[in-house]
């Protein structure tokens, strides 16, 4: 049993919620954190209650993610795994139809959000000296589909 202190974003599905009942499954607390915490329902259904504290989190705004971890040092007094893997994907228009605004959206969270976050854990896990930080990114930075243009370059600049 390790009982490390993790926080995993994007936690409410596919490789966020399977990286969370891993962690919950060695022992670990785990955060968890997306948008809404109705999309978090399955994913605590699945951990035991004591294990895990769950947020809604818009990572597009500084101010959630700011009450996130300070609620975390406050709780748990550091972090010792951060796993960056929440994501925007829902703009598919092709790069010519594609405004700033959708831009931004995706950006403001994939890249963003992971700076945002990376740049809190860096100041808990400096004050324990220890810790560790996993940036998710996706096939599509090297492989690109048609689409998903602003989605790739958010994930090659992670």
């Amino acid at each position: 049993m390790s009982n490390r202190r993790v926080l995993v974003t994007g936690a409410s599905s596919g490789i966020g919620r399977a990286t969370a009942i891993h962690f919950a499954s060695l022992g670990d607390r785990v955060a968890l954190c997306a948008r809404t915490l109705e999309g978090l329902k399955e994913t605590c259904s699945q951990l035991p209650e004591e294990s895990y504290l769950a947020y809604a989190a818009d990572l597009s705004r500084a101010e959630n993610i700011d009450a996130m971890f300070t609620n975390i040092d406050q709780l748990w007094g550091g972090l010792d795994v951060l796993v960056n893997n929440a994501a925007r994907y829902d703009h598919k228009e092709a790069i010519s139809e594609l405004t700033d605004e959708q831009w931004v959206e995706i950006l403001d969270v994939n890249l963003l959000g992971t700076v945002r976050c990376a740049r809190w854990a860096v100041k808990l896990m400096k004050r324990q000296s220890s810790g560790y930080i996993v940036n998710l990114t996706a096939l599509q930075k090297d492989q690109p589909i048609p689409g998903w243009a602003a989605y790739a370059a958010s994930k090659a600049a992670i």
